[in-house]
């Protein structure tokens, strides 16, 4: 992968990479090998959401659930 991200030109910064870790939460995700998951946290943000009240309230979480 390195090899291919060299070849077109990708430049890395080593500060912000993260290599031989099992598993990471990054961006209210965890990645490990084997999958991408929501963090329990920001699940319970979701849960208790209460912009759903009026129709701008409606249109905010349109465009959050939509980003997830």
């Amino acid at each position: 992968i390195l090899t291919l991200l060299k070849d077109s030109g990708i430049a890395l910064l080593l500060i912000k990479c993260h290599f031989t870790y099992l598993s990471i939460k990054i961006l209210g995700h965890h990645v490990s090998r084997l999958r991408i998951s929501t963090t329990k946290d920001k699940i319970t943000i979701i849960r208790v959401i209460a912009f759903l009240d009026t129709l701008e309230g409606l249109k905010k979480g349109v465009t959050f659930f939509n980003y997830y």
